[in-house]
């Protein structure tokens, strides 16, 4: 199962022992990079965390994938911040939240 930007605000039903990925566009060339602030324990936890660059291109942007694993049933939330990491005082330019509901 593969999650993105459009799934923004869903809720989601897995299995336990299920894994899925959460992929989203990132410009670190900016400044501004994605940070977990609710992983979804303990319901899931990231197994995977990954950056790849989309272009040799300066300025472009690339994409961040995360990949949880579903250890326990249950409901959680990830809920993933993307700011410059200098400015952590300040409101996060974008939040990223799946709801997890993670059965049998």
């Amino acid at each position: 199962m593969q999650f993105n930007e459009r799934d923004d605000g869903r809720e989601i039903k897995v299995a336990t022992g299920q894994t899925f990925e959460v992929s989203l566009t990132e410009n670190r060339t900016a400044g501004f990079v994605w940070n977990i602030k609710c992983g979804g324990e303990p319901v899931c936890r990231v197994v995977k965390d990954s950056f790849e660059d989309s272009s040799a291109m300066p300025g472009k942007s690339g994409i961040h994938r995360w990949q949880f694993k579903v250890d326990a049933p249950g409901t959680a939330t990830i809920e993933l911040v993307y700011q410059r990491p200098w400015q952590d005082k300040s409101a996060p330019a974008r939040i990223y939240t799946l709801r997890i509901r993670a059965g049998g």
